[in-house]
């Protein structure tokens, strides 16, 4: 877990010498007493007695570490409608996987000194129907952006959140409606990665002006994880990491059919990165299907303790991918393993041509240099991506191998003209040479190069036939 988080819990810890094994120990270090538990009201609608202040300070505060290993699965709720008053005071509090579809959203906003000593200012009561055919009062701390607006979305909106029990309140269609309360409420839109479990509510962390309270630093020494950036980039590297290979298919198949063609790269299949350059906000999420030649891949270790936990990623290669309309500039792709064919590397000769999908996360630095020399910070899309590929070397074509055997046979062609050239040139030599020796009654054994032809061919008879010659 990380200390900044976690220091609070640790020092209790260290204090009672008592090991967090439940979520009971949790609220034990906090000293909340039965008097709290028994104030609320079950069998009742919420009123506005029931403690929820200090439990939406606490839940911020709680390390998500701990408040995912211990929600249990939304089939626990069941449990509760047949629970008796004791049975609900002793279950109080514990954590909930909520998986459903929300249907309204209320705001709600607290006085200025209720925000100074608790630092909630505002909180959203959201009704949801859960997957189970369940309804329940969600109170959440935060909710996403777009859920904001006065008007929700036509189409189901899919949410989740990790929650805690409050309450069992009045019945509807003859079940109890439950009021449980969240830190942050996720959201999971109809898109590619949005249906795999990608909380897009993150991505306003990335904007965002105000830190929230559960922000963590990244304990990785790539200044680039940010308090800000960290949760959205390791969801959503766990998220694509566990991409199965058949999926990625389907999404490359509807891909080729739903990409309009000002969206490809020129005569190509593969998107193009243009639009990561010129518009990056609104590709966030978006799929991409990229070619082009690595230039450097190397291993990332992760080095957080409490993703290696929850997540368990604890490493993913960063890919340095110049493609093909990228006009020289580097895309960056991060990708949790690596085919056993390409093997990483940094040397400046280093060249492997790949395909990868991925999916956009943000604009990202990298250190350079600048013409001067000087290290300086640029800026590149950084996408996070599933298992690249190496791109074959081209096969050549029947023309390319009929070009090339035609190429073959005409110099063997050539180099038999040319060499019965010089054979028949050194045979009419030598005849030639015989003949004048003859007629020049040359003496035994005198070679034509120490005669002057000249003066020997003005012996010659004037009218020499060549029939003469033998």
């Amino acid at each position: 877990m990380n200390p900044e988080v976690d220091s609070v819990v640790a020092e209790r810890e260290e204090e009672t010498s008592t090991p967090l094994e439940t979520i009971h120990d949790y609220w034990n270090l906090y000293e909340i007493s039965s008097s709290v538990r028994e104030s609320y009201q079950d069998g009742v609608a919420w009123q506005p007695t029931e403690n929820l202040l200090l439990f939406q300070f606490r839940i911020r505060e709680m390390p998500l570490t701990l408040l995912e290993k211990w929600s249990q699965p939304l089939e626990a709720l069941s449990r509760w409608e047949a629970y008796t008053r004791e049975e609900c005071n002793a279950h109080r509090f514990e954590a909930f996987r909520i998986d459903g579809t929300l249907k309204d959203v209320q705001k709600f906003s607290y006085p200025p000194e209720v925000t100074q000593r608790y630092r909630v200012s505002e909180y959203y009561l959201c009704q949801i129907a859960l997957v189970d055919g369940r309804e329940i009062q969600l109170f959440c701390n935060r909710i996403p952006e777009v859920l904001q607006k006065e008007t929700l979305p036509q189409s189901p909106i899919r949410v989740g959140a990790y929650a805690l029990m409050l309450k069992k309140g009045e019945m509807a269609e003859g079940k109890p409606i439950f009021y449980l309360l969240t830190n942050r409420l996720s959201w999971y839109p109809d898109t590619p990665l949005g249906k795999l479990g990608m909380d897009y509510g993150l991505f306003d962390d990335l904007d965002s002006q105000e830190l929230s309270a559960d922000a963590t630093r990244s304990r990785s020494r790539d200044l680039r994880l940010s308090l800000r950036n960290r949760e959205c980039f390791y969801q959503m590297l766990y998220t694509v990491g566990r991409i199965p290979p058949e999926e990625w298919k389907a999404i490359l198949r509807e891909s080729l059919t739903t990409t309009p063609p000002e969206r490809r790269e020129k005569d190509s299949s593969h998107h193009s990165v243009v639009p990561l350059f010129v518009k990056p906000i609104q590709e966030r999420g978006n799929f991409f299907w990229l070619r082009g030649v690595a230039r450097q891949i190397v291993p990332v270790q992760v080095e957080d303790e409490d993703i290696v936990e929850r997540l368990g990623i604890t490493r993913y290669y960063e890919i340095f991918l110049y493609p093909q309309d990228s006009q020289d500039n580097p895309v960056t792709v991060l990708v949790r393993r690596l085919p056993k064919n390409i093997v990483p590397g940094d040397a400046p000769g280093y060249r492997v041509e790949l395909t990868v999908p991925a999916f956009f996360f943000n604009t990202w630095g990298y250190r350079s240099m600048d013409e001067e020399g000087k290290p300086i910070v640029r800026l590149t899309p950084l996408l996070i991506g599933g298992p690249p590929k190496l791109v074959p070397p081209p096969k050549p074509n029947a023309m390319l191998w009929f070009q090339i055997l035609a190429g073959v046979i005409f110099a063997l062609l050539l180099i038999l003209a040319t060499g019965s050239y010089f054979q028949f040139t050194r045979k009419d030599k030598e005849f030639w040479e015989k003949n004048i020796a003859k007629n020049l009654s040359l003496p035994e054994g005198a070679e034509m190069d120490s005669i002057d032809l000249q003066k020997a061919a003005e012996t010659l008879p004037q009218e020499t036939d060549f029939r003469n010659w033998k």
